[in-house]
C-alpha cells in the first residue's frame, strides 16, 4: 500500500470546521468531506446593514449542520458559528459592533467541500450629531457575539508600541532584540517599526519580542519589507499587528477538529494568534505584506504537558479555513516554526495511536512523533502496518516531507506520471541531488526500497543539508560483503553518524527491503542527527 500524500499536510477535519475543501490530503482524511459534497447548500440574499442593525444569515441544505463565517473587508473573520439544520433550513443572526469597518462583508456557509457564499454592505447611519444611533455596546469595539476560531477579543483599543530608529539597540548574541509590551487586559497589539529597519539592522536578524509571541526577521525578509515601501513615502513605517484568539473560540475549533480527526486526539497547547504585517503609509493606510522574501521564525507560548511536548506543532489557519502544519521545535516554554506569510497560527498537539503498534513496540514513540509532525501516517485510521515493506516512492515522500523541499520543475522519469501522488516528491528529491533514477529515464517508484538504498539517500541528504561526515571507518558486519560497491561508503557513513544501525547486532541486511517501522526510525534519526 502506498504512503498517502500530504504535501503540505492539509488537515481536512479542520478544513471542515473552517469551511474549506481539503486539498492535497489523504484518502481517509477526505471521506467525511466526500459525503458532504453529495449535498448542496443555498444562501438567502442579505440586504444592506446599518450601524446597530442585525445581520441574519439563512438558507436551505440537506447537510447535518452548517459552519458559518463572515469576513470583514480586510479579510478578518468577524463572526463564526456552527448552526444546526432543522427540516432542511438553517438560520443565525449577529450584530456588528459600532467600531466595525464599513464596506462589503463576505459570508461563507457550508461543510467540507460544500459551500455557498454571499455578501452584504455595512454602512454607518448618519444621524447628524456625529454620534451615530447611540445604541451600540458602549465600548467602541467589543468582540462579535459569536467569535470564530481565530477572532480576537477586542477591548476598547489595542496596545500600540512605536519603535523609532533611535530605539534600535546594538546586537547581542547575533540578534537585535526589540521589546513590545501591549499591556495587561489587551488581546490585540500593534508594533510600528522604522521603514528602513533593514538598513538599520544591516546583516543582523531582528527579534521582536511581544506580549503574544516572538517573531524573528532574517536579513532577506527585512530587505523585502523595505522594498515594499512605496516610493516617496519617507514617513512610512512597518506595522506588525498581533491578535490573540479567545480560549472559548479555540475550544470550539478543537471540538470540531476532534469529530473528524481519524482517531487522533487534538488539544490546544498554546496561543492562537493572527499575525498581520503591513507597510503603514502617510494618511494611515496599510499596504499588506502577505508573503516574505525569506521565512520568519514565529515563537508562540507552549502549554503542553512534558510528555506531549514532542507532539505539539504550530499550524497555519488560512482565510479559506485550511490548516497546514507549519512545524514545531519546542524551546523551553515556547515552540517555534518558520512561517512564509502573514496569517493565523495556533499551537496544538496531535496524538495518534494505532491498534497494531502497541506501546511496547520499539517504533511506538518514533511513529507517534512523526505522525504528529505529519511526516508519516497509517495505512488506515487504525493501522500503521509496521512490518509492511516500503517502496522507493513512499520513502522519498517521507524524506521530502522531513526536509520541506520543493522542485522548480518535474523530474524527467517516464515512469513518474505527472499528477501522481509521488510526482512532486520525486522531483524535489531528484532536483536536490538526493535521489537518482534506476536508469537513464526511469525511477521505479513502486519497487521496494532496500536498506542500502536508504543509506545512500540519507547520506546524500546529509551532504546537501549539513555537510555530513567525511571519511569514516568501515562498518563491520558479518554480511558486509553483500553491500553493493556503489553503496559501501554510504552505509559506512550512515552507520557512523547514527542514521542507521544493523538489522541485528552483526548483520546490516543491505539487500533486504525496509519496513515501514524501519523507514520511520531512519527518518526520526535524521531529525535527531541533523535537526532543523
Amino acid at each position: 500500500m502506498r504512503e498517502k500524500r500530504r504535501n503540505p499536510v492539509l488537515l481536512s477535519l479542520l478544513a471542515a470546521a473552517l469551511l474549506a475543501a481539503p486539498a492535497s490530503t489523504e484518502v481517509q482524511a477526505v471521506e467525511a468531506a466526500q459525503a458532504a459534497q453529495q449535498s448542496s447548500i443555498s444562501l438567502d440574499a442579505i440586504g444592506g446593514v446599518w450601524t446597530g442593525g442585525t445581520v441574519t444569515v439563512s438558507g436551505r441544505t440537506q447537510l447535518p449542520e452548517v459552519i458559518m463565517k463572515v469576513l470583514a473587508p480586510n479579510g478578518t473573520i468577524v463572526f463564526y458559528d456552527i448552526v444546526s439544520v432543522d427540516a432542511g433550513a438553517y438560520k443565525t443572526s449577529f450584530t456588528l459592533p459600532d467600531g466595525a469597518d464599513t464596506g462589503t462583508y463576505q459570508v461563507v456557509a457550508g461543510l467540507g467541500g460544500t459551500t455557498a457564499s454571499s455578501a452584504f454592505t455595512y454602512s454607518k447611519r448618519d444621524n447628524g450629531d456625529g454620534g451615530g444611533s447611540g445604541s451600540g455596546n458602549g465600548n467602541g469595539g467589543t468582540e462579535s457575539p459569536k467569535p470564530g476560531p481565530v477572532t480576537p477579543e477586542q477591548p476598547g483599543s489595542a496596545g500600540v508600541v512605536t519603535i523609532t530608529g533611535r530605539d534600535i539597540p546594538k546586537p547581542e548574541n547575533g540578534l537585535i532584540t526589540l521589546q513590545a509590551d501591549f499591556g495587561s487586559g489587551n488581546s490585540s497589539g500593534e508594533v510600528l517599526l522604522p521603514a528602513n529597519l533593514a538598513e538599520l539592522a544591516g546583516d543582523t536578524p531582528v527579534q521582536l519580542v511581544t506580549t503574544f509571541g516572538t517573531i524573528v526577521f532574517p536579513k532577506a525578509a527585512l530587505a523585502g519589507l523595505g522594498a515594499a515601501v512605496p516610493a516617496g513615502q519617507t514617513a512610512a513605517s512597518l506595522s506588525v499587528h498581533i491578535d490573540r484568539a479567545r480560549e472559548d473560540a479555540v475550544g470550539k475549533l478543537v471540538a470540531a477538529w476532534n469529530k473528524h480527526s481519524g482517531g487522533a486526539a487534538v488539544q490546544a497547547a498554546g496561543d492562537t494568534v493572527d499575525v498581520r504585517i503591513a507597510v503603514r503609509v502617510q494618511g494611515g493606510d496599510d499596504v499588506p505584506v502577505h508573503s516574505f522574501a525569506e521565512p520568519l521564525t514565529l515563537k508562540l507560548k507552549l502549554t503542553a504537558a512534558p510528555a506531549d511536548r514532542n507532539l505539539a506543532g504550530i499550524y497555519s489557519l488560512d482565510a479559506a479555513g485550511q490548516a497546514v502544519y507549519a512545524g514545531g521545535k519546542p524551546d523551553g516554554s515556547s515552540i517555534a516554526a518558520r512561517v512564509e506569510h502573514s496569517g493565523r497560527y495556533g499551537v496544538f498537539t496531535y496524538n495518534k495511536s494505532f491498534t497494531d503498534l502497541p506501546g511496547q513496540h520499539w517504533a511506538y514513540k518514533v511513529v507517534k512523533e512523526l505522525t504528529a509532525k505529519h511526516i508519516i501516517d497509517g495505512v488506515s485510521d487504525t493501522r500503521f502496518a509496521p512490518e509492511q515493506e516500503v517502496t522507493r516512492a513512499q520513502f522519498v515522500t517521507m524524506l521530502v516531507k522531513q526536509l520541506k523541499i520543493t522542485a522548480a520543475k518535474p523530474a524527467a522519469f517516464r515512469d513518474v506520471p505527472a499528477g501522481s501522488w509521488y510526482a512532486d516528491a520525486v522531483a524535489a528529491a531528484y532536483e536536490s541531488g538526493i535521489v537518482e533514477g534506476t536508469g537513464p529515464d526511469t525511477f521505479a517508484p513502486e519497487q521496494r526500497i532496500t536498506r542500502e538504498e536508504i543509506a545512500v539517500m540519507m547520506t546524500r541528504m546529509a551532504a546537501k543539508t549539513h555537510a555530513g561526515p567525511g571519511a569514516v571507518p568501515k562498518a563491520d558486519f558479518a554480511d558486509s560483503g553483500d553491500i553493493s560497491t556503489w553503496a559501501r561508503s554510504a552505509v559506512d557513513k550512515a552507520v557512523h553518524s547514527g542514521l542507521m544501525i544493523g538489522r541485528t547486532d552483526d548483520t546490516f541486511s543491505p539487500l533486504a527491503a525496509a519496513t515501514r517501522a524501519e523507514a520511520a526510525q531512519v527518518i526520526y534519526n535524521g531529525l535527531l542527527v541533523f535537526p532543523e
